[in-house]
Parts: structure tokens; sequence; C-alpha cells
């Protein structure tokens, strides 16, 4: 097994394909820590990279000379003379990653000492082999040239080409267990789960409930995050799922790198509207994949968690409307609860048909409501998913048969986007309903961690018989019937304003079209408060000027008429005043 693996590296060393890494083996691999040379320089062979290191691959490949003189070297480890194999074991050694193709040829000998000594030697000369590669690979600063390492491929496809994504991916090679990670990128899901459980683990701290112990968390560095997110992102988190070694609390948990990112400040700072940091462009990258490959509720409504910090709420809120397509359950109905307000506050009608799909079939009980010990009239996630799209559409539930908790909520000014303000109450007697107040709980719908219980199922076949026999005009409605009349009044309704999944414009109850003529006796329109203060304000300001104009002119005709009677005065003649007769004596 053992044997498979190392051919393996090698073959993907020189083609640039892991196709062994669907082997289960490489859960098994490990980079040997290199020993220290005897002398303080580095042994013969080695690659010390340098401004003048070159950027193409090519340049490492081994000359045909020095393949032969090493190829005579493996075959003196099979010597009988210990002294001779022990030299050529030392002259290997000077060769450094120069002796790694002859090595793995050695592997699959026939002779037991020759695969001893070269699975001796191998790893040492594999070390070497990986930091020319590297420095050759980050020598390649445009990334003109090919090159052969382990997982490049596939991370180049995610994060790009760029200098900064280079600098992380070569940086990240230098871990034992992000090697692992990026071998495990070209393999199956199983490897994945397996090395992404162990890394989750050391990152996060467990309890080992066989041991007894408590593992301490371990700080890791921004490139082994990324290249752990990476991996996680190759698979949906349907085909991988992580699991803690030992956990001993809450079983299902939801478990992914990404709870650990903020552990960097270089994700803190990419995962902002305004990103900053070297690898801000490779860490958006890689974290838009892992949002994009999310199936799961608890997945989905991480990554809506990450799009509403890198993009803002209504941006965001794509990814939000995938997580009221997953399962509801105790640990996720409240994430839908959360979306659906989101969808509420921005008022974003974007979403409405995708809403009615995802909701409109989800029966689960979100809130139930107690009534004076009567049986709970319980709000499903369809009920709230309909009232919030109610209100966004410009309607008031009411006209849909809600009740509310709330007297003046849901009118166009008092839009509420709480999950218990809007219900529908069961109108029918307690006998119609089965409720017996010396047994509150016979009928009760009782919700348990999310489930739903119906206590006192049974009831009395005769009571059935004489229920079914009343006429049902008679009858008030119930919870259900009010909710089967609410959901086709919207069916309705959608039929005519929903076109092509887009919500069509609707004319506001507010407005008064201006073609459209008043008849008499019809009231004024309301019209906006800013609207009837300008309107008010021009009436004003124009009575004031009519009335200054008038009495202008008022003013104007009282002089000239007082100008006219001087005139008329002044024309006249004096009269005299005739002489009174004197009386007669």
């Amino acid at each position: 097994m053992k044997h498979r693996f190392l051919l393996g590296l090698a073959a993907a060393t020189a083609a640039g394909t892991l196709a062994f890494g669907q082997q289960v083996v490489i859960k098994k691999f490990a980079t040997p820590t290199s020993p220290t040379p005897t002398s303080g320089k580095p042994p013969a062979g080695e690659f010390k990279p340098d401004a003048n290191t070159s950027p193409d691959p090519k340049s490492l490949d081994v000359p045909a000379e020095v393949a032969k003189t090493a190829a005579d070297l493996l075959k003196q480890l099979g010597s009988p003379d210990y002294r001779e194999r022990h030299t050529a074991s030392k002259a290997l050694v000077a060769l450094g990653r120069l002796a790694v193709p002859v090595l793995l040829e050695g592997l699959s000998s026939d002779n037991p000492e020759v695969v001893e000594r070269a699975e001796a030697l191998l790893p040492k000369a594999q070390q070497l082999d990986m930091k020319a590669r590297v420095a050759c690979f980050l020598a390649d600063a445009e990334g003109k040239y090919e090159h052969t390492l382990p997982g490049w491929g596939k991370f180049r496809e995610t994060a790009g080409n760029s200098k900064a994504s280079r600098e992380l991916f070569a940086d990240a090679l230098k871990n034992k267990m992000t090697h692992q990670m990026l071998l495990a990128a070209e393999g199956n899901p199983e490897d994945a789960a397996t090395i992404l459980s162990n890394y989750v683990s050391r990152l996060q701290g467990y309890y080992n409930r066989w041991g007894g112990s408590y593992e301490q968390p371990v700080s890791a560095k921004t490139a082994d995050l990324v290249i752990a997110l990476f991996l996680e992102a190759q698979y949906s988190d349907k085909e991988v799922v992580i699991s803690m070694p030992g956990w001993g609390w809450g079983g299902g948990q939801y478990l992914t790198v990404a709870s650990s990112l903020y552990s960097s400040s270089d994700f803190s700072n990419a995962l902002r509207q305004s990103p900053s940091g070297k690898f801000a462009e490779p860490i958006r990258k890689v974290v838009q994949r892992w949002m994009d490959n999310r199936e799961t509720t608890q997945g989905l409504n991480q990554a809506w968690s990450f799009a509403q910090q890198m993009y803002g709420a209504k941006q965001a809120l794509k990814y939000g409307v995938k997580v009221l397509a997953g399962e509801t359950s105790p640990n996720t109905y409240y994430m839908k609860q959360t979306v659906l307000q989101q969808l509420g506050n921005n008022n974003n009608k974007e979403f409405v048909a995708d809403v009615a799909k995802h909701c409109f079939d989800d029966n689960y009980p979100v809130w139930s409501m107690h009534n004076g010990g009567n049986p709970n009239h319980d709000i499903q996630m369809k009920d709230y998913a309909l009232a919030v799209l109610v209100q966004m559409t410009d309607q008031n539930p009411k006209d849909y048969g809600f009740d509310s908790t709330i007297s003046n909520a849901g009118g166009p000014k008092s839009k509420n986007w709480n999950y218990n303000t809007f219900y529908f109450k069961d109108e029918r007697s307690d006998k119609e309903r089965g409720f017996d107040p010396n047994n509150p709980n016979a009928g009760r719908v009782i919700r348990r961690g999310g489930a739903v219980v119906v206590e006192d199922k049974k009831k009395d076949e005769e009571k059935k018989k004489d229920e079914e026999k009343k006429d049902d005009k008679a009858k008030k409605p119930s919870a259900d019937d009010k909710r089967k009349a609410a959901f086709k009044k919207w069916a309705d309704w959608a039929a005519v304003n929903i076109v092509d999944g887009k919500v069509k414009e609707q004319p506001k109850a507010d407005e008064v079209k201006k073609d459209e003529p008043k008849k008499p006796g019809d009231k004024p329109a309301d019209k906006p408060t800013d609207e009837v203060k300008k309107e008010a304000a021009a009436e004003a300001a124009a009575k004031a000027a009519a009335a200054a104009d008038a009495a202008k002119k008022e003013a104007v005709k009282k002089e000239k008429e007082e100008e006219a009677k001087k005139a008329e005065k002044k024309e006249e003649p004096k009269k005299e005043e005739p002489k009174k007769e004197e009386p007669k004596k």
C-alpha cells in the first residue's frame, strides 16, 4: 500500500494528474521531517532559490549523465557487500532531489534490500524536489508556465492565477496537513471528509468522551485555512460531512471550516464590502466557491451570512432565499424566519415567486397562540410567508382573513414583519374543536422541540357522526378553512399580478390619476403630506397676492373719486340765496 502511494506521488509530480488520490492511502500520507545536514552547507543537488531562479519547470529536469549515475548507484544498493551498499546510499543522498526518479524505480525492485533502502532515502529527496518546484513556481511571477504541483490546477480554477494566489498556494505547501488536503482535492469525498474532520477537530478542540481528555484548539495560518476551505468547497456539504471525533454533546451539529475563518485577520479584512489585505482577492474567490456549493439549510445559512458581509443585506438575499428551499427542522426553522423578516424589511419583490414556491407547502409550526386555555392557534411557516408576501405587495393581511395580535398591524403605514403577529383564528366552539374544559390538553397542538404532538386524538365516533350531519352554513370557520381561503385568494391575485416570476407594478392607493376626471360629489383623494403642504402654501400665497392687488386697486379707485369731487366743487358757480320775504304787518 505504501509503495503504491509513493509511485502515485511521483506520477502526479511528473504529469500533474493525481489519479492515485482516489486511493484511501492518502489518509496515511505524511511528509517526513528532514534530517539536519552534518555540515553547515546544504547537501549536493539541493536547489537554492535566488534571484536567478528559472521560472521554467523544465529547468528542473534531471540531466542524462546524472540519471545514468543514479541508475548505477541504485543497482549497488542490492550489492552483497555492505560497504558498497553504504557507499551507494551516501552517493544517492548527495544527489538530493535528482535521485527521486531512480529511487521511485527502486520501490518496485525484486531485491528487498533495494526496496528498503529506496524507501529510506526517498522522503528526503522528495522534500528537496518539492522545495525546488515551489521556488520555480514562485519565480514564475507572470504565470506563463505549467507547473505540476499537487492541487494547483484546481486551486487556480477557483482562486485565479494572480501573484497573491500563487504566494498563498506556495505557503500552504509547507504544511503536512495542507499538503494532504491538496492531494485529497484530486481524490474522492471520503478522503476529504476524513482529512477535514481531523483538521476541524484540531482547530476547534474537542472532548474525547472515550479517553476523557480535552484537546486544546490549535492556531492556523491564513494559507492553511484557505486550503482547508478550498478543499471543502470542492464538494457539496451533502457529499462531505465533517464530524469531530469523540464529540460528546449535541449530535447532528453542523461543522465546517468556515466556523474558524475569523481566527485570521486576513479573512476578516477580505470578507468586507470594502476588502483589504494582500490575499483579499483569492480569499474572496475561494469563499464564493464555497458559498455556491452549499446545499444543506445550515450551510446555506452560513453562506448567506458571508454574503451579507461581502455584498450587503440587499444583494445577499439571493443566498437567503436559498435557505428557504432547505428542509425545515428544529435546528433550521429560525433561519427561515430570519430570511423572511429580512425580505420584508428590504421590501424586495424580486423574490416573491421564490418565497411562494419554497414556503407554501411548509406546514412546520413556528409559533403557537394560547387563548384562554383553548386549543392553540398555530402559525405555520407558510402562514408567516403569506403574511410577509401580502404586505410586500402592498396588501393588507386582514383582507386575507388573518387575525392580528396588534390592532393596527398590516396597513400601508404599519407593516409588521414579526413571525408571531398574524395568524388564523379558529372561530369554532369548544365542542366543535373537540375541546374539553375538564381536560385542557384534549385536542391541543403542542410544540415540543419543533415537533407537532396531538394529544388525545381519539374522539367519540358518535360525536363525529353528529358533527358531520350538521349544516355547514351554521358552522363557524376553522383555522384551516381560513387558511385555505387565504391561499386561494393569493393564487387568484398572483395569476393576474405575477408575470414570469415578477410582480407587476401596482398603483398606490393614495395616488390620484391626473387624467381621470373627477365626478361631482366625489371626495378629494388623500394626498401625501408634502404635496398637501406645497399646495396649501401656494394657495395661501395666491390668496395673499390677490388680496394685495384688490386693496391696491381699491385705494387707487378711492383716490380718483376724491380728486373728481374736488374738481366738481371748483367748477360749480355760487348760487345767490333767495331773499326771505318779510312778513306783512
